[in-house]
């Protein structure tokens, strides 16, 4: 799941690289957000925070998004998936690449915040319609785990982590081998097929393939 994580945060950095480099029509907003900017990087947080969404409540999503970016789990030392979420709920209203950020703020949650996996596959979902082709392996694991407030449902996590398992994903190769070994409702179990997948997942550094594989005593 790490692994899955850190190809999904790699994702969502790359796709919000335009984040601060798209120049907005409203030079008052463009102006706040670019010492909003200077402020974060200076390591001023809260005074960031409050030009964002002053540039946010101008009319300019992008403040909206750098806000809750500010706090978001797995990416910030401050997280506070609370305001992330407030944030980027007014963000994607008028910009959808607050979508992925979104998605996994719903996943991880915080101390505060539990995680909410039925918004979660949401925004996931949008995020590989988006193009996100991480974001696939994300929705196999929610469906192959289950809990806060969605069912397993062994089938609906094949048809995610296919695509992902093909795209190299290691976490989505093991879940996706684990459930061909097993077997679902609508699929009989497949464990030379399923061991493939698992072999090619400890191969490419997969932890938990790895110890799975030596607990069976097979070579990987």
């Amino acid at each position: 799941m790490k692994q899955s994580l850190q190809i999904f945060i790699i994702s969502i950095i790359a796709f919000a690289s335009g984040f601060s480099s798209a120049i907005a029509q409203d030079t008052d907003a463009t102006t706040l957000i670019n010492t909003g900017i200077a402020l974060e990087e200076a390591g001023d947080i809260a005074g960031a925070e409050k030009l964002y969404v002053q540039a946010g409540e101008m009319g300019l999503p992008k403040g909206w998004i750098l806000a809750g970016n500010l706090y978001a789990p797995g990416f910030s030392s401050t997280p506070d998936a609370q305001k992330t979420i407030q944030y980027l709920e007014k963000g994607i209203l008028y910009d959808q690449r607050a979508t992925p950020l979104l998605a996994m703020t719903y996943y991880l949650g915080d101390q505060t915040t539990p995680p909410n996996y039925q918004k979660a596959l949401i925004y996931f979902k949008k995020a590989s319609e988006m193009g996100m082709a991480s974001a696939n392996g994300l929705v196999g694991a929610i469906y192959v785990m289950g809990g806060y407030g969605v069912a397993p449902d062994p089938d609906q996590a094949l048809l995610w982590l296919m695509p992902a398992a093909e795209n190299g994903d290691a976490n989505a190769m093991y879940n996706y081998g684990l459930l061909l070994i097993n077997g679902t409702q609508s699929l009989e179990p497949d464990l030379r097929e399923g061991l493939k997948y698992v072999k090619q997942a400890a191969a490419k550094g997969h932890k938990g393939a790895q110890k799975w594989l030596t607990d069976r005593g097979d070579n990987w």
